[in-house]
């Protein structure tokens, strides 16, 4: 099993954390409680295996942070607080005020910036970084989207399962919707095999 630490850098209600719990289970039928919500930096009780909806409203300490901060508290909670029942270190999911008004969050994947350079060292690759992403200062690529609550296990277990053939995918600009969130509709539909892949790569 693996967890997602989920942070809400606005105040969202409880209803939106719930509904966005029930909702992230529909995309897949292997789905399972992924998201784990960190309300406070000093919380040591977490739902190590996946928050259940029934979130009851709280004031985050990650409100109107920034995506460095956030990614430096969490970096800094799990070293406190360790990983055990699968608290993934690469990713992060953060319920903001879009997340209000057109049930979406933020997700974000990092791999070793040295892995990337390894795996795209060959003459005939392209070792351009797609997509939304940046290389920071802990040697990781950390890339960022914006998706449905309803895609947002579909959407790690997708990149957990396929790798860098989905990240890549999510990261063509012809699947970002005019409000920069993924086209999970069209991407879920060539993933699985419903649609071909226009560039052939999946």
């Amino acid at each position: 099993m693996a967890t997602i630490l989920t942070v809400c850098t606005a105040q969202v209600p409880a209803n939106v954390i719930n509904h966005f719990l029930k909702e992230s289970l529909q995309g897949s039928p292997y789905a399972f409680d992924l998201f784990c919500i960190l309300q406070a930096t000093n919380q040591t009780e977490v739902d190590r295996n996946g928050t259940k909806p029934d979130i009851q409203d709280f004031a985050s300490d990650f409100q109107d942070k920034t995506e460095d901060e956030v990614r430096h508290l969490i970096h800094e909670w799990i070293e406190k607080n360790g990983r055990s029942g699968g608290i993934s270190n690469r990713w992060i999911a953060v319920l903001d005020s879009r997340s209000m008004e057109d049930e979406t969050l933020l997700m974000y994947y990092a791999t070793k910036k040295s892995y990337w350079d390894e795996t795209h060292e060959q003459p005939d690759a392209d070792a351009s970084i797609p997509g939304h992403a940046r290389v920071c200062e802990d040697g990781y690529i950390w890339w960022k989207w914006r998706v449905p609550f309803r895609f947002g296990f579909y959407f790690w277990n997708s990149i957990t399962s396929c790798g860098m053939e989905a990240l890549e995918l999510y990261c063509r600009p012809e699947y970002l919707r005019a409000d920069g969130s993924v086209d999970m509709d069209t991407c879920s539909k060539i993933l699985d095999g419903d649609i071909e892949d226009p560039m052939g790569r999946m």
